[in-house]
């Protein structure tokens, strides 16, 4: 593990697997804002009575943040490579060194090359004194010798006590908001694909549904949706019961969609059997969240041979 911290809040990443975020504490409210898992993390190499078919993700899966590359969503074949659900960077172990630890400010760089496909990732977390929030400097290198195609996502998932009944999505505009026919499944509010403007959708029996507000465990729902055509590149989710939110950007020319996935006690089968409660919003690249579908549709970013792409999400926490 990596610790970060100044007077306001502390960072916590784990560098076994995937360089993930696994803890946000806002040391004033004593509130960690990620989800933690009924599923801890496990050292590597941790048996499992048979192989998963979609890969490793969710029998390592913790809860927390991730970054998906250089697929997600369903597996896939990668230019030949077999690769798992939400790819391989959330996987592997990440090396970490410290860029500065000052007074002003601290740094650390993780690094990870791929395994399946020929990509060297870097991800720099820096946190300035005074400051609730951190930023992450990404980049991507291709180190291969052909052009190759990707996608690129976050998968920050939030949790209680931030997460509870009353708190809601905050997004600039009314940006196109659709639930995709794959999605719809056990208590889901919505029985068929539809489409409108953030945040209300028509559900079952023509009941208006208001996406952007979280549902109480009790209540068993269980939801996703995607928002695209945003008009920023960021989102807030605030808690008003504690006032408490978070606020997330990034470069929407990378990140142009938000995948919302609404796990609010609903899912009953396999892996979460009712155990979840958790929202994460996620920047995504591509749409829908299958590589060969992405690459039909001209929905994957392109890197050269030898290029490096780079981009830099920020993280607060506020107040009002």
């Amino acid at each position: 593990m990596a610790s970060l911290e100044n007077n306001r809040i502390k960072l916590v990443i784990a560098l076994g697997k995937g360089a993930d975020i696994v803890e946000i504490l806002h040391k004033e409210k004593d509130i960690d804002c990620m989800w933690h898992s009924f599923n801890e993390l496990r050292p590597a190499g941790y048996p499992k009575t048979k192989a998963a078919e979609g890969g490793s993700f969710i029998d390592a899966y913790a809860g927390g943040w991730q970054e998906l590359f250089p697929t997600y969503g369903a597996p896939t074949d990668y230019y030949g490579a077999q690769i798992g659900t939400h790819g391989e960077a959330c996987i592997y172990p990440w090396e970490c060194s410290v860029l500065e630890d000052s007074v002003r400010i601290v740094s650390v760089a993780c690094t990870a090359e791929m395994m399946r496909s020929p990509f060297c990732l870097e991800k720099i977390f820096s946190l300035e004194i005074d400051s609730y929030g951190f930023s992450i400097s990404q980049s991507v290198t291709n180190t291969g010798s052909l052009p190759l195609e990707f996608m690129w996502g976050h998968h920050p998932a939030f949790g209680f006590p931030f997460i509870e009944k009353g708190v809601t999505i905050e997004l600039a505009g009314t940006p196109e908001v659709s639930v995709p026919q794959g999605t719809i499944g056990e208590n889901c509010p919505f029985d068929r694909a539809v489409s409108g403007k953030w945040p209300l959708l028509t559900g079952k029996n023509g009941k208006p549904v208001d996406v952007s507000k979280v549902s109480g465990m009790q209540e068993k729902v269980y939801f996703e949706c995607v928002a695209g055509g945003l008009v920023e590149g960021e989102y807030r989710i605030f808690n008003p019961q504690k006032n408490i939110g978070v606020h997330m950007n990034w470069d929407k020319e990378i990140f142009p969609y938000l995948w919302i996935w609404g796990m609010y006690g609903g899912y009953e089968s396999a892996p979460w059997f009712g155990r979840a409660y958790t929202l994460a919003v996620e920047p995504w690249s591509s749409l829908p969240g299958d590589f060969k579908a992405a690459q039909e549709t001209g929905q994957t970013l392109v890197i050269g041979a030898g290029e490096r792409r780079e981009t830099q999400v920020r993280f607060s926490y506020y107040s009002k």
